[in-house]
């Protein structure tokens, strides 16, 4: 299995929650994609770090360093967000997307060792 269906089911399993949040109040379901778009960029940027990190023949402080600031401040920005404008996004269910997140990417980690990157 690779890490394409891990990704298509996990994006299968968003737009499902999407729908059935969005039959109940529309900003929980705008925060759950809030979340979910913010994991998504930063799965982007990862990979990019990952590539720049590895290419070089030494560690760089300086880019780790600026690579923890932006993780830092993409969460906090797209966890302070909701608390702005509550009544277009659920700050609780920003929350649950962010961990959602991180709950699928032990899950996947744990039970499919094999596989190379999961994170795709």
């Amino acid at each position: 299995m690779g890490g394409n269906l891990h990704h298509n089911t996990r994006l299968i399993i968003v737009i499902i929650v999407t729908i059935l949040l969005g039959l109940f109040h529309i900003n929980w379901a705008t925060g759950w994609l809030l979340g979910n778009l913010a994991t998504t960029f930063l799965k982007i940027r990862r990979e990019q770090f990952y590539g720049k990190v590895l290419d070089s023949n030494e560690f760089s402080k300086a880019i780790f360093s600026r690579y923890v600031i932006f993780v830092v401040l993409v969460v906090s920005l797209t966890l302070l967000i909701p608390f702005k404008w509550q009544n277009l996004f659920n700050p609780y269910t920003v929350f649950a997307a962010l961990m959602f997140d991180r709950i699928w990417l032990y899950l996947t980690t744990y039970f499919f060792k094999d596989d190379k990157n999961v994170e795709k």
